[in-house]
């Protein structure tokens, strides 16, 4: 019985193997996964970052319209062009563009000047990626 027990001291060779190959299996699994979150979690912070951008632009269009003296004639593409933002201390890391549209008031999407409404859309992309953009919309009234 103890010729036994002395024959089975420390690790064979192929046990270790087999463990090592298994940590590292489960290691490069955990890493992939990490990096996969990483990734989720810098869009998110883009688009909610994107977010932010366009709708400072329209508070601005908005209060334009009620603080200046062109009020509702005032929101016109020309008064609001394409900006280059820096951010992060990336020259250009976002593009904002507006485009202010008359349109018809029972559809809202087709043109027709003198109507009274102008629907303003500010979309905000970054990466010079137009796949990754953010889109917010809304109406300004001549009333």
């Amino acid at each position: 019985m103890l010729s036994k027990i002395k024959n089975q001291m420390g690790i064979a060779l192929l046990e270790s193997i087999l463990a090592t190959t298994l940590l590292s299996i489960g290691l490069t699994g955990g890493l992939f996964l990490m990096q996969n979150a990483t990734r989720t979690s810098v869009s998110t912070d883009y688009n909610v970052i994107a977010s932010q951008f366009a709708n400072e632009k329209l508070e601005t269009i908005i209060a334009d319209k009620a603080l200046t003296a062109t009020k509702y004639a005032g929101v016109i593409n020309a008064n609001y062009p394409n900006e280059s933002i820096t951010y992060g201390g990336i020259s250009g890391a976002f593009v904002r563009k507006v485009v202010i549209t008359e349109v018809n008031t029972s559809d809202l999407t087709t043109t027709q000047a003198g109507s009274g409404m102008k629907k303003v859309d500010v979309t905000v992309e970054w990466n010079n990626n137009s796949a990754q953009k953010i889109l917010v919309s809304t109406l300004v009234t001549d009333y």
